[in-house]
């Protein structure tokens, strides 16, 4: 995985961009398309964010691009979230699909994760973990239910600019490395618009543990995530305690989809969300810059309308 020190992708012109390394969002035409992608020179992927294709030659002209443009920046990976209504037109060429989000446009809406590799990215470097942790967590799943209180003293608010330093401080306390900057109060103070951050406080008025819900209001949707604990505190089931507690902010927020990519090899957070009623529903190989390294991500689906389908 090369350094990302040097902040220019490559645009659709082959000219270069000085960027942020966390990257940008840029709107791509053709003569028969139009698509809004982010790339991430981080995590050396562009995502899909939507797109429009006006006859059928554009697809081609598309996919032509996106070539071109994960070549020019070194990227080993396309991804996005497809309606699956639409997915065949990506993987009748060359994408896979790794994973289905139910309800994620709306009620029996799915959106299909379709991906591209380039290289060797499509390699999984832990897919006999992956497989051994997946089976351990779906068959002790039921029995690990409904065991996890707040502990005494402990209470749960939602995060306001006032507790961002000591959210930053914590994020930078137990992740190494993340595909996003959340160890600057700033960019935290950026996402407010979007995103719950949950935030578990001990006795002492420490923050020990938190997580959040990134919010897609146009969908509906929340994906679930962020979830970050003391090593002092693990084991003690925060991690339960926040999701449920996040979950109850949501109804008012007409949000019907949650999800979660989470790590592969993460025992503890694939149990988290598979004993709380989540669905696995496949595995992204290699999605991820996460503590130095590209990681698969196992992805969970919930839905909370009334006639569930998952």
């Amino acid at each position: 995985m090369k350094q990302t020190n040097d902040v220019q992708i490559y645009t659709e012109n082959n000219e270069q961009l000085n960027v942020s390394r966390w990257g940008i969002t840029r709107e791509i035409e053709g003569d028969f398309f139009r698509a809004n992608l982010d790339f991430s020179p981080y995590n050396e992927r562009i995502s899909i964010l939507d797109f429009n294709i006006i006859n059928p030659d554009g697809m081609n002209e598309f996919i032509g691009i996106i070539d071109d443009l994960a070549n020019y920046n070194e990227f080993g990976k396309v991804w996005g979230k497809i309606d699956e209504n639409n997915s065949s037109l990506f993987l009748d060429n060359g994408f896979s699909a790794e994973a289905v989000i139910y309800d994620y446009f709306g009620f029996k809406k799915n959106a299909v994760i379709c991906s591209r590799f380039y290289g060797d990215r499509g390699k999984s470097k832990t897919h006999s973990e992956n497989l051994s942790v997946l089976e351990t967590v779906l068959a002790k799943a039921e029995e690990a239910k409904n065991n996890n209180n707040m502990p005494d003293g402990y209470s749960f608010k939602t995060a306001d600019t006032g507790d961002l330093n000591n959210l930053a401080s914590l994020f930078k306390e137990v992740f190494p490395t993340y595909p996003y900057p959340v160890c600057d109060p700033n960019y935290l103070e950026s996402t407010l618009d979007h995103i719950i951050y949950g935030l578990l406080y001990n006795a002492e008025d420490k923050l020990v543990a938190a997580a959040s819900a990134e919010i897609d209001y146009s969908v509906g949707s929340a994906e679930m995530t962020d979830f970050a604990t003391l090593s002092s505190e693990q084991g003690n089931g925060l991690a339960s305690i926040l999701l449920e507690n996040l979950e109850s902010t949501l109804p008012e927020k007409n949000i019907h989809c949650l999800y979660t990519i989470a790590r592969s090899t993460s025992f503890g957070m694939n149990m988290v969300f598979a004993k709380h009623g989540y669905r696995y529903t496949g595995t992204l190989v290699n999605n991820c810059n996460i503590s130095g390294g590209f990681e698969d991500m196992n992805v969970w689906c919930k839905s909370t309308y009334p006639q569930k389908i998952c």
